[in-house]
């Protein structure tokens, strides 16, 4: 595991008070079920990581700077490989199947985007 946050990598920790003061009431919600946020690719000051935040539905998606001292768990995309809660999609099916031929290539991949988050 690496130890800087990467994009697409999910992080657990971030509280609804590190959220700016005019999040929407959805992130609010996100963050006090315990959800995880989403590493994005920006440019921050030190000490921050930029992440995304999904809501239940397509246009509840918000941009947020979560402090690094807050992170209490990673889950890389290649870790998501394999976890039983995601078998039962289709597309986790698949990728089983293909998992064999997409490992003998050599390169680190895994699960990203809505599939990452199921």
């Amino acid at each position: 595991m690496h130890d800087t946050p990467r994009p697409h990598d999910l992080l657990w920790g971030m509280r609804p008070e590190q959220l700016p003061a005019d999040a929407p009431a959805w992130a609010v919600a996100v963050l006090a079920a315990g959800q995880p946020v989403v590493v994005r690719r920006a440019r921050v000051a030190a000490g921050l990581v930029a992440v995304g935040l999904r809501g239940a539905t397509r246009d509840q998606r918000l941009a947020a700077l979560m402090p690094v001292a807050a992170i209490a768990h990673r889950l890389a995309p290649e870790d998501l490989l394999g976890r039983q809660a995601s078998e039962d999609l289709p597309v986790f099916r698949v990728l089983a199947e293909l998992r064999p031929l997409l490992d003998a290539l050599g390169h680190v991949w895994g699960v990203t985007g809505s599939a990452g988050f199921q």
